[in-house]
């Protein structure tokens, strides 16, 4: 298997993502409110996480921890929250009228850190870890079972057909 270029396979976000009904943003720049998308910020730090963890032999472990450690981001919930934070450093320039920018200010910024989009990342692996698991020990116990079934050892026999039954 070919673990150089891993990540071309990825299917979490077309890159052509202003051809998608929405964008998902991971970061707006301030300086002049360049925004990066979420596909690019999970890919670029998976590459980055990749490289360092190479160093002690995880280069894989790395790069997945690269791709999850945001991916509450993808919410809604986070999605609004970067507007929000958006339209109030930005409301002045939006042409808004007296009410409308009045409305803004009354809301005030969203807490920095007030939507948490840094746990789905270790639920999502948790939740896979658990399934994969779960596979592995029924496959691994149905297939010591198969090859005790024929067996002839006294009672060892018969408690393993009472446990499968």
């Amino acid at each position: 298997m070919d673990n150089s270029a891993p990540m071309k396979n990825l299917n979490i976000q077309n890159k052509q993502a202003d051809s998608l009904e929405q964008k998902f943003i991971a970061h707006v720049r301030q300086s002049d409110g360049a925004e990066q998308l979420l596909y690019d910020h999970l890919t670029g730090t998976a590459e980055i996480s990749r490289a360092l963890a190479l160093k002690i032999g995880l280069p894989l472990s790395g790069e997945l921890i690269g791709l999850v450690h945001d991916l509450g981001k993808y919410s809604a919930a986070f999605q609004e929250y970067i507007k929000e934070c958006v339209i109030h450093d930005n409301y002045k320039e939006l042409g808004l009228d007296e009410d409308e920018e009045a409305e803004i200010l009354r809301r005030g910024k969203p807490t920095k850190g007030s939507v948490d989009h840094s746990t789905a990342g270790a639920i999502y692996l948790k939740e896979q870890f658990e399934k994969l698991g779960s596979s592995y020990l029924k496959a691994h116990t149905q297939q010591k079972i198969r090859r005790y079934e024929g067996a002839t050892t006294g009672g060892y026999d018969v408690h393993l057909r009472g446990i499968t039954s």
